[in-house]
């Protein structure tokens, strides 16, 4: 048994596994984000904000114009991001 537990440690040390790498997202300033919202408004761009904390702390403190999708039940409210794959998601 003590020679066996080693051996079977060592066969998953040497199996190949998968290995994922996250893209890289760009990061907005509070003063970008401002001026992005005040583009939307002004009719120049339009993008997708995204509010991901709990639907508690969006009732009590949000940016106008954002939208709840805790990111405990993304899935569940995938669809609230809409069909234009190619339109910019802003979460924070």
């Amino acid at each position: 048994m003590r020679k066996i537990i080693p051996f079977v440690l060592g066969i998953f040390l040497f199996l190949p596994t998968n290995s994922y790498a996250l893209e890289r997202f760009e990061i907005f300033t509070t003063s970008q984000l401002m001026q992005l919202l005040q583009d939307r408004k002004d009719g120049k761009t339009d993008f997708l904000l995204v509010n991901a904390l709990d639907e508690m702390i969006y009732r009590h403190a949000f940016i106008p114009g954002s939208v709840n999708i805790p990111i405990t039940q993304f899935g569940q409210y995938a669809h609230r991001l809409g069909k234009d794959k190619n339109k910019l998601i802003i979460s924070y």
